[in-house]
């Protein structure tokens, strides 16, 4: 995974960017945690001004009186900085939990409103796993990162700016001492430019350890095993529906042996770091302490020679310090947001990865008599980035309110002739109409209202069943009901507490059913029937269900579809019976159309099929083309 270097303009940009979608996401939020930060960075100072002010009070240079009044006001405007801190930190929960989610949801609407052909592309997948990744890569979203990060920027900044007031008196020339004048007058550049090289020194070696850290994080040694050890982990493993395949194949020891040595890749990368990481870390304790030792002789020099009281210096002593910790805590934060810049470019580049799908302006025609004609003209297709044409120059064309049947072998394009269909891709070459006009034309939401369709792995969700029916929040119950006896749910369905109202799964609702292959793909079938789309397109619709529930399906085929045109794809050619025609492909190509009766007659590859399954439905191939 290779990260290029941003241009400091860029970065600016990028940058800008990040900060402005986080008050987008969660506004409020920034300034919430920049005000937190104000008053943590202010409240550390009342301290070290009270114990200045206590040991000038008790070596006689202030009254008890003046001791009393400043203890108090200091005591006040502390309490002012704690409690404004802690109300605005009781603000920030909320929005926190609201970046974090908020930003998972903005990159799943990306997903969900990306191109399809974009979404089965296996390089966009692999971007899409980089982003999920990189979003949580520390346990939280990363642009509450980023936020975190320039609130301890700002943190360090208030801080010099308040040490810088409360050291002023340490920054002036000193006239009243007898000796080396120049030397002392010197005092003041020497520490700084000493401490602001030392700092140099530890942000180098933090830039490095990070570095370390992110080649690491990002290369093949560290992200392969980890994405195949959680696969294991979350996909396989702890998935409870993979329960009886890990018991039946005695898959625990194999699972556990397999993440423990996926593990110990991961590890010895992370001993290396470890062990780099340590050897950063005393350095940078021994610059710190050797910083600390420097404070502390420039303020008592300064306090020899310009007879600074007890109070002052231990003052002194405490706000430098925080002054050079603060510009520490400034840098180090700045260099940290530094470090995300790549992260931040790839989730960028995926959301700003452009759909390429012209989707229409033309509105589809409402008719009542459902009268739409299909017609692909020369249509040829391949996949991204392939060679190969699936489809070779299809001519096809639906009469309205014919039940067509799309046999063939494995692979001959049938799935791939309706995703062009139903515009989930365009054709390479050639055109599909509706009507006569170019479906590319045809506003591309319209157009898919058009489509009622089942495919064989189609999903349902973890709501109700009336809910998954209808593909939202309201829907018609009466219909709903009418929808799933039609699909042969009925009596399963009533038999069910709650009805239609039953919670589908057990991911989020411990209630919730678990149902069968074959009753997930009914369910899917009275989704359709729903819908009321006059096109409807049932892909493999009945590859799950038994013998009964199929012939039951198929004996309701016309009063389920009823006068919509339709395509019945299936590998079971018995199912042909309900369709008025029927198209066979191969590599590809249409071969041959028309009825059972004449495609037997051809004795081609129709035929072929039908013998070679003729022997699992023999006792019903009778009835069913009687």
């Amino acid at each position: 995974m290779k990260k290029e270097k941003v241009p400091f303009k860029e970065r600016i940009n990028l940058y800008k960017r990040v900060f402005t979608d986080i008050h987008k996401i969660s506004p409020g939020f920034l300034a919430a945690i920049l005000a937190i930060q104000f008053f943590n960075a202010a409240e550390q100072f009342i301290p070290i001004y009270l114990s200045g002010v206590i040991v000038d009070g008790i070596s006689g240079q202030k009254s008890l009186k003046e001791i009393i009044i400043l203890v108090i006001v200091f005591l006040a405007v502390g309490f002012i900085f704690q409690s404004s801190g802690q109300c605005f930190h009781k603000l920030l929960y909320a929005k926190i939990n609201r970046l974090n989610y908020y930003t998972d949801i903005m990159i799943n609407e990306k997903i969900v409103n990306m191109d399809y052909s974009k979404t089965e592309d296996p390089s966009v997948q692999r971007e899409g796993d980089k982003v999920f990744e990189f979003n949580s890569m520390f346990g939280a979203s990363i642009f509450y990162v980023a936020a975190e990060q320039l609130s301890i920027a700002f943190y360090g900044f208030i801080t010099v700016i308040f040490a810088l007031i409360s050291t002023a008196n340490l920054y002036g020339g000193i006239q009243t001492y007898e000796g080396s004048q120049w030397l002392i007058n010197l005092s003041v550049p020497i520490i700084i430019v000493f401490n602001v090289v030392l700092l140099i020194i530890e942000n180098i070696n933090e830039s490095k350890r990070i570095k370390r850290s992110e080649d690491f994080y990002y290369s093949d040694e560290f992200a392969y095993p980890n994405r195949i050890m959680c696969n294991f982990l979350h996909d396989y493993s702890g998935a409870y529906q993979t329960g009886k395949d890990i018991h039946l194949y005695n898959h625990k020891d194999f699972l556990i042996k397999r993440i423990s040595e996926l593990w110990e890749k991961i590890e010895s990368g992370n001993r290396k770091n470890d062990k780099f990481s340590v050897k950063i870390s005393l350095l940078n304790t021994f610059l710190i302490n050797l910083r600390t030792v420097s404070i502390y002789a420039f303020v008592g020099f300064r306090a020899i020679v310009g007879s600074v009281s007890a109070g002052s210096l231990i003052k002194d002593v405490q706000s430098f310090n925080r002054l050079w910790w603060g510009v520490n805590r400034f840098t180090s934060a700045l260099t940290f947001l530094n470090t995300l810049e790549f992260s931040f470019k790839t989730i960028y580049g995926f959301m700003d990865m452009p759909n390429e799908k012209y989707m229409g302006t033309i509105p589809t025609e409402k008719r009542d008599d459902n009268e739409y004609e299909f017609e692909f003209k020369h249509v040829w297709f391949k996949y991204p980035g392939s060679e190969q044409f699936v489809l070779k120059d299809i001519n096809l064309k639906w009469k309205i309110g014919e039940k067509m049947a799309l046999v063939g072998k494995n692979g001959c394009g049938k799935s791939t002739l309706i995703k062009l269909l139903c515009r989930l891709y365009d054709p390479s070459e050639g055109e599909i109409t509706l009507n006569g006009i170019n479906i590319k034309k045809y506003d591309y939401n319209d157009y898919m209202a058009l489509f009622s369709v089942v495919f064989q792995d189609s999903h349902l969700f973890c709501f109700s069943i009336g809910k998954n029916v209808a593909a939202g929040n309201e829907y018609d119950e009466e219909r709903i009901k009418d929808c799933i006896v039609k699909a042969g749910m009925g009596e399963r369905v009533e038999k069910m507490e709650k009805g239609i109202d039953t919670c589908l799964f057990k991911e989020f609702e411990e209630n919730g059913v678990e149902i069968s292959g074959g009753e997930v793909q009914k369910l899917c079938l009275a989704r359709a029937v729903y819908k009321g789309a006059p096109f409807i397109v049932l892909d493999e619709p009945t590859s799950a269900l038994d013998p009964v529930s199929e012939y039951d399906i198929y004996n309701k085929f016309n009063s389920i579809v009823g006068t919509r045109t339709a395509i019945y794809i299936s590998h079971r050619l018995s199912s042909c019976k309900f369709c008025d025609e029927i198209t066979v492909m191969d590599d590809g190509s249409i071969k041959e159309r028309g009825t059972h009766a004449e495609l037997m007659e051809k004795n081609g590859i129709y035929s072929e099929l039908w013998k070679a399954q003729a022997e699992y439905y023999k006792d019903t191939a009778e009835s069913l083309f009687a």
